[in-house]
Formats: C-alpha cells, sequence, structure tokens
C-alpha cells in the first residue's frame, strides 16, 4: 500500500496536462519535462532517484535542457537524499518554497457556512469569476490569454474530466477559489489554487469550498485529497482543518541562464609559458621519510 508521501509524489508523475508540444525525458531515475516556454512547472523534474554514481551527470543534464528557461526541481525531502541540495546549489539553483504534504479522507466530517453558494466551473464568466479572486487573493497579475482561458475551460466544464474548478459566492459575489485534479488509479485528488479575496477572510468561505470539493471527489470515487502546502503559509490553515501532515517537499529553482553551462569535465591545461622552478625544495610532508 502506498504512503500519502508517494501517493503525492506519484501524481505530479502523470502529465496528462502537458501541451503536445513538450519533450518528455522519462528514466526510473529521472523524469522531467522541456518546453521552450518559461513555465516553471512545464519545465520541471518530477522524480529523482539518483545515487553517488549519477547525481552530478543527471544535474548537469536538466540544467543543459533548461538552459534558456526558469528550471524546477521538486525535491522530496522525505526520501532522505540529502546530497542533492548541495549539488542543485553548484548549478545554480536555490531553494525557493518549502513545503509539506497533506491530505484528509473525503468521507471526514467537516462543519462549513450554508450561506454561501458554491459552483463548479462550466462557463467562461464563471472561469473569469474565478481568476479574478485568485488574483486578488495571492496579488497575482498572471497574464491570460483568450487561447488560455479557452483551454482551460475546455479542461474543466466536463463533469467527466480530471481537473474541476469551483468558485464561492457571497450575494452574487465571487469571493473564495479554487481547484483540483482527480486521479482515480491513485484514489486519490490533489487540491491547488485555492484562495480567498482579503476582505472575506475569516468567514469560512474556504472551508465551504473543501467541503465542495471533498464532496465531489467523493462522488466520483476518490477516498483522499491532499496537497503541498507552504509552511509559512497555507500549512497552519490546513493543519486546522483537520488534514494530516506528511513528509516535506522543497521547490529548488534555477532562473534561465541564456548559456549552456560548462560541462563537468577538467579542463584541458592551456598552453602558455613554463612556469618557473621553485628556487627552494619542498617541504617534506609530515609522516613520510626523506627519499
Amino acid at each position: 500500500m502506498l504512503s500519502v508521501d508517494e501517493i503525492m509524489e506519484r501524481s505530479q508523475w502523470d502529465l496528462f496536462f502537458v501541451p503536445p508540444e513538450t519533450r518528455v525525458v522519462d528514466r526510473p531515475e529521472l523524469l522531467y519535462t522541456v518546453t521552450a516556454r518559461d513555465i516553471p512547472h512545464l519545465n520541471c523534474v518530477s522524480r529523482t532517484r539518483l545515487d553517488d554514481g549519477n547525481r552530478d551527470a543527471a544535474v548537469e543534464e536538466v540544467s543543459r535542457a533548461h538552459a534558456s528557461v526558469t528550471s524546477e526541481w521538486l525535491v522530496q525531502e522525505w526520501l532522505g537524499d540529502d546530497a542533492v541540495g548541495p549539488v542543485l546549489a553548484r548549478h545554480g539553483y536555490e531553494p525557493k518554497d518549502e513545503h509539506r504534504a497533506y491530505a484528509l479522507r473525503t468521507d471526514a466530517s467537516l462543519r462549513a457556512p450554508a450561506a454561501y453558494e458554491i459552483r463548479r466551473v462550466e462557463t467562461l464568466k464563471a472561469l473569469e469569476d474565478g481568476e479574478r479572486v485568485f488574483g486578488r487573493a495571492f496579488d497575482n497579475r498572471e497574464a491570460i490569454t483568450d487561447e488560455n482561458r479557452a483551454q482551460r475551460l475546455e479542461q474543466c466544464a466536463s463533469p467527466d474530466g480530471r481537473v474541476h474548478r469551483f468558485v464561492v459566492y457571497d450575494a452574487g459575489e465571487p469571493i473564495s477559489y479554487g481547484a483540483m485534479t482527480l486521479f482515480h488509479a491513485l484514489g486519490f485528488a490533489v487540491l491547488w489554487r485555492g484562495g480567498t479575496v482579503p476582505e472575506a477572510r475569516g468567514r469560512g468561505a474556504y472551508r465551504a469550498l473543501l467541503k465542495e470539493r471533498m464532496r465531489f471527489a467523493k462522488q466520483k470515487g476518490i477516498a483522499m485529497v491532499g496537497l503541498y502546502a507552504k509552511l509559512d503559509t497555507s500549512a497552519p490553515i490546513v493543519d486546522a482543518l483537520g488534514f494530516e501532515a506528511h513528509g516535506r517537499m522543497t521547490f529548488w529553482n534555477r532562473d534561465p541562464s541564456g548559456r549552456i553551462r560548462p560541462r563537468l569535465t577538467p579542463p584541458k591545461t592551456p598552453r602558455g609559458p613554463r612556469i618557473r622552478p621553485r628556487l627552494t625544495p619542498p617541504k617534506t610532508p609530515r609522516g613520510r621519510p626523506p627519499t
């Protein structure tokens, strides 16, 4: 039986959402995606099973593949590979956001206000309401083209699809928004993009949003929902809602380099003037008799 950490990690291996032009490199020890678009989650390493014999070469490989875009690396700390961080740092990566996996069964009891109206996104108007809430909740000025918006709506509009978005309304005004992706083979749903506009916080809107997503997931045969929660922001919220905490995961990011990084092979000795010989004999190393 898979642990929650294993389930959460495997959910990141399911790349059904990537655009057709995305190149997927999938080997037992490494899984990552490559695209010319500078979007971190489309240039992302989601699986690593590395050791001292291949760790440097794997990080160099990804660095070259992502040379002109923002590169993202999901480091599952519960795996215990303490050596991967220093190798990533040598290649210009930095730890960005620390997360912890949280999970809750869909049959868990959760109290929430009944006054709010919650709609699953099926129309362009509802999608625009949700994205507007997301922008205000996270102070995010995401640029969305008409093509992007049409793709998102096509992906979430069908009740039998895998991606679903929900908007919470208070007296007709959108105040909270969240999405989830169903992984039927894992019996699991990943929650994402959840947030509430500042003036509506503390009144149970997010709790109502969570309860509706749990109800919908259970109806689709999903036994558990979960998410990667930022330690300094969303983790305390979901902890208070009864989610169980599991292993930690950290995003490591590297900005576009604009060039291919040099290989990790020793450089050839350049030709030049001969080095002037020492004028004094070298010291005898300690512990060794002179020859």
